[in-house]
């Protein structure tokens, strides 16, 4: 292993690859579920962003910080009278 290192550090296959003009793809893990939770959900492939069930964009047109931080944190957004404590705790 310390050999690959030195010859990273050095250029070595590195450096012949870039100078190749190969085209190198980075798939990262598409497709590939890493983990699952309540919070969030993500479908990239129709621009869908979820927050406990909520649209990040109806949220992000007529929810406060504080109350997406409320739903975050509590599965559900606060009423007036939650909203009040907790954003002076925030």
């Amino acid at each position: 292993m310390a050999g690959q290192a030195e010859e990273w550090a050095s250029g070595g296959e590195k450096e012949e690859i870039m100078e190749s003009g190969m085209d190198i793809q980075n798939t990262g893990l598409r497709g590939v579920v890493v983990a699952s939770t309540n919070i969030g959900e993500v479908d990239g492939s129709v621009g869908r962003l979820v927050y406990r069930g909520y649209l990040i964009k109806d949220l992000a047109g007529k929810a406060s910080f504080e109350e997406v931080v409320h739903l975050l944190l509590n599965e559900r957004l606060p009423n007036s009278e939650e909203l009040k404590p907790f954003s002076a705790l925030l």
